[in-house]
């Protein structure tokens, strides 16, 4: 699938920074990238909006995102979870339907550091389109930029190496599919689910995909 399906040139009448700035730093290959998809309840908000109560109540759910990003991002450093190439910097690609949490996580987690259990560091940055969360505000009549914004998030979720999942939701799910990238469960620890079955399906619950990488299965 990852062939098949390109992002236009014109994604930059959306959003000129996706080619600019965050396509160069998904794609460098020094750089170990994960991918924290987050979604808050904004894209199905009544209005178009983003303020701080997009995410009142939610720390303890997003800081278990957050949990699994730097454990999986250890891992990854040290070398538990293996690629092949070495890493001299670590890029966070944050997904969002809310742009106030992408902005107020870009400003706690930009110019960071990670480190290895061993206590080197590496660099951290974070990169987040301007999308708005706005492709599923049916009251709100989404437009083809809204759409385009939505298509967006979703391709460069499969550009990184690996995916922390939020929930039940699908669109990181599919994102990740279509390069086959791995992904990481919060609310399970951090395990990654079961999401291809290599039988006939007969014994696989409804609604679920399964398989031999271990976890549990997840609603696609």
């Amino acid at each position: 699938m990852s062939r098949i399906i390109h992002l236009s040139p014109h994604i930059r009448k959306f959003d000129r920074q996706i080619q600019s700035r965050i396509l160069p730093a998904l794609h460098d290959e020094e750089a170990l990238v994960i991918t924290i998809y987050y979604r808050t309840g904004h894209a199905e908000a009544s209005s178009l909006e983003s303020t701080a109560k997009d995410i009142e109540g939610k720390d303890r759910d997003m800081q278990k995102s957050i949990t699994c990003a730097e454990k999986v991002e250890q891992g990854f450093l040290d070398g538990s979870h293996r690629l092949d190439r070495h890493f001299s910097s670590v890029v966070w690609n944050f997904v969002c339907d809310s742009p106030y949490a992408k902005k107020n996580f870009t400003s706690r987690f930009d110019g960071t550091e990670a480190k290895s259990s061993k206590g080197k560091a590496y660099p951290r940055r974070v990169v987040t389109t301007s999308s708005r969360g706005a492709h599923t505000k049916t009251q709100e009549k989404p437009t083809v930029t809204d759409f385009a914004e939505a298509f967006a998030d979703w391709y460069i979720i499969g550009e990184s190496d690996a995916v922390i999942l939020h929930q039940g939701w699908s669109f990181g799910t599919t994102a990740a599919l279509r390069t086959a990238r791995p992904v990481f469960l919060p609310w399970h620890d951090c395990s990654p689910p079961v999401l291809v079955h290599d039988g006939d399906g007969k014994d696989a619950p409804d609604g679920a995909m399964h398989g031999k990488i271990g976890g549990a299965a997840e609603k696609v």
